[in-house]
């Protein structure tokens, strides 16, 4: 796999924000590969913007040890059985909050298969919840029905050749107008990730403007940085 850096940002928006305020703003993202030449591929188009995922597992631990721990227990084994084949996407993250000590995230985004029944995903959703039952290291009460459906509506996501053509990005002003507009976020989760060590991200004018205009709309936000393992 050649090196790539890729930006993901998981979004939900406001309540009162219209159907062609959310348009504009996926065909001004769209858009922003016009402006700034760090943009490597094609995937910053309309027709990717919304990857569909439709639920978001979140599950805390005390250290990555207990993470480990988690992912071998015999109850996960026998959940991942059932669920896997359900899905048709999936990615999965782990990763240390730089605001909370003592605390490991393990987030997984999920696709469910077109021929999966309501009810197949509402026992799967039982399922996962009851995992805090039978696991010990589970930490908290995030796992639960409540918290699995995060409600995140669109996934916008952007390639890079290096970490430094996104910090670029970043502060490019074209993304900085970007973020200005983007005021109708209720919640937002964003990723970079790489296979090799991150660098420095925000930099770049465009995305130092984008960030102003955005963070005005936030109702929540999440950061999160991680290196994925290859695939097998």
């Amino acid at each position: 796999m050649e090196q790539v850096v890729k930006h993901i940002v998981l979004a939900k928006f406001k309540e009162e924000v219209t159907e062609a305020e959310i348009q504009k703003l996926i065909s001004d993202y769209a858009d922003l590969r016009n402006h700034i030449k760090q943009i490597k591929g094609k995937d910053v188009s309309i027709e990717n913007l919304n990857q569909g995922f439709t639920h978001i597992f979140e599950t805390t631990f005390e250290t990555l040890e207990d993470r480990s721990a988690y992912v071998t227990d015999p109850a996960h084994v026998k959940f991942g059985s059932e669920l896997l084949p359900a899905l048709e996407k999936v990615v999965g993250i782990d990763y240390v909050p730089t605001h909370m000590k003592g605390v490991v995230k393990h987030i997984v985004l999920a696709k469910f298969k077109e021929g999966v029944t309501k009810a197949e995903i509402e026992k799967l959703i039982k399922d996962y919840a009851d995992l805090r039952n039978h696991i010990k290291q589970v930490k908290g009460k995030d796992v639960s029905i409540e918290n699995l459906h995060q409600g995140f509506t669109h996934v916008f996501e952007t390639t890079f050749q290096t970490l430094e053509d996104r910090s670029v990005y970043v502060d490019h002003p074209a993304h900085v107008q970007f973020r200005t507009a983007f005021l109708h976020i209720a919640e937002i989760v964003a990723i970079d990730y790489t296979l090799e060590d991150r660098s420095a991200y925000g930099a770049h004018p465009a995305h130092v403007k984008f960030d102003t205009q955005l963070s005005t709309t936030l109702e929540k936000v999440v950061v999160i940085d991680y290196v994925p393992r290859p695939e097998p």
